[in-house]
């Protein structure tokens, strides 16, 4: 019995999986389509990042995070990891999570993101290598719980752009 659900587990986070990435990009070669329109902009002149949020939804800052809350269910958090010396596109090919099924596309804005999901906790996440008009990157994590709202998670991670 043990394999039988393992192996029905696995089915589930596959299906779970391209289900993620189905809906995040809509389709093969299509740009992600938001379910939810963004009324408000955040602007973060440190993180050289602007992204757009829904109305009705709350802002603050926790130390050196964004954290963004809808009227109801867990927020979206905005940080930045560190890399250290290492580029932000080779951390996160180097750097993988245990339990989590991810995928790499690319939003409207040109910006390249891998999309995560925690098959334990079934949280999402969002990392996003965002370029400076410098020409520099700089690694961008965005994460919600299990039972947010995940069409606007969507819509916020295709709208992130640099900061002009």
């Amino acid at each position: 019995m043990p394999g039988v659900a393992r192996r029905i587990l696995s089915v589930l986070a596959l299906g779970v999986g391209v289900s993620l990435a189905v809906a995040v990009r809509g389709g093969p070669g299509e740009p992600p389509r938001p379910g939810r329109s963004l009324d408000m902009t955040f602007v973060d002149a440190d993180l050289g990042v602007v992204l757009e949020y829904p109305a009705g939804w709350t802002v603050r800052r926790e130390g050196p995070q964004a954290v963004f809350t809808p009227p109801q269910g867990p927020p979206v958090r905005l940080a930045s990891p560190t890399t250290g010396e290492v580029p932000p596109r080779v951390f996160l090919r180097e750097h993988l999570l245990p339990n989590t099924r991810c995928s790499w596309t690319t939003n409207a804005h040109g910006v390249q993101v891998r999309l995560c999901l925690d098959t334990l906790t079934f949280s999402r996440s969002a990392d996003l290598v965002v370029r400076s008009s410098a020409g520099d990157e700089r690694l961008i994590s965005l994460s919600i719980g299990r039972g947010g709202d995940l069409r606007a998670f969507d819509a916020i991670v295709a709208s992130v752009r640099p900061a002009s």
